[in-house]
């Protein structure tokens, strides 16, 4: 059993931290299905461009500063995705679709919505050696309430 950190701070051990999973996936489902017509999933993660277990080839990520992912199925947002990359873009960042990174969280659920990743290179941030914020946080933060205000 490890011992799971956020942000610094010890969250728990591997059962203490699948359970918090559990319980924010039934949440999020719950959510889903109170939302409206137009339900849309914006799921958030970082990538390092460090290699790692899980990425072990970081090629061509250096250039990557956002990569917006979705799912060729029912939960692909066709309207949203030209809109992400137009937003993103207009703010300069260089935005990859599908890849190196495609696919986004999708509940099987009794209604059908859209769904989209968003991950961000922690460079943009983030010192991935100190954890310490950059200057680019501040603008990223902006950024993303913009772009999902504008959403809405």
């Amino acid at each position: 059993m490890g011992v799971h950190y956020s942000s610094g701070r010890k969250i728990g051990t591997d059962k203490e931290s699948f359970k918090l999973y559990e319980e924010h996936q039934h949440q999020l489902a719950q959510a889903i299905l109170s939302g409206g017509d137009h339900t849309l999933l914006v799921n958030c993660h970082t990538f390092s461009q460090k290699p790692n277990a899980l990425q072990p080839d970081t090629t061509g990520l250096e250039d990557t500063d956002i990569c917006i992912g979705y799912n060729e199925d029912w939960s692909k947002p066709t309207e949203a995705i030209p809109y992400f990359v137009e937003e993103f873009q207009s703010r300069e960042y260089k935005v990859l679709v599908n890849y190196p990174f495609s696919n986004a969280k999708a509940f099987e659920l009794p209604k059908r919505y859209h769904s989209i990743m968003l991950k961000v290179n922690k460079r943009v941030y983030m010192n991935e050696d100190t954890g310490e914020k950059n200057d680019g946080f501040e603008p990223l933060q902006k950024a993303i309430g913009e772009i999902l205000n504008g959403l809405l």
